[in-house]
């Protein structure tokens, strides 16, 4: 039974088993807590926001900053995105530097 379950307010995560590093795209008001959720269970993260202050919080608690989101996803087993508008979603997938074909393909 989880916590949540139990009725407590704490979520017990289930680590990733063969996960190395996890890529985060977009590190504002919703990225930001679910950053730091993952270096508090021991992932590395490598992170990437358009806003470079934004990161700030998390990369003072040990996540990796990226000047490009390619960077940021490069060699990662996981990437999510969070940017905050549709169009900030395409332009990351997008745009110069973006590359995301470059990414490795896992299934």
């Amino acid at each position: 039974m989880s916590a949540v379950e139990a009725g407590g307010s704490a979520v017990r995560a289930t680590r990733f088993h063969n996960t190395e590093r996890i890529g985060f795209i977009g590190t504002g008001s919703i990225g930001r807590p679910m950053i730091a959720k993952l270096l508090e269970a021991g992932y590395p993260v490598d992170v990437y926001d358009i806003n470079p202050a934004a990161a700030k919080d998390v990369v003072e608690k040990g996540a990796r900053w990226h000047d490009i989101p390619r960077d940021a996803a490069r060699d990662c087993d996981i990437v999510i995105t969070c940017p905050p508008l549709p169009r900030d979603v395409f332009d990351n997938m997008m745009a110069s530097g973006a590359r995301w074909s470059e990414c490795r393909l896992t299934a």
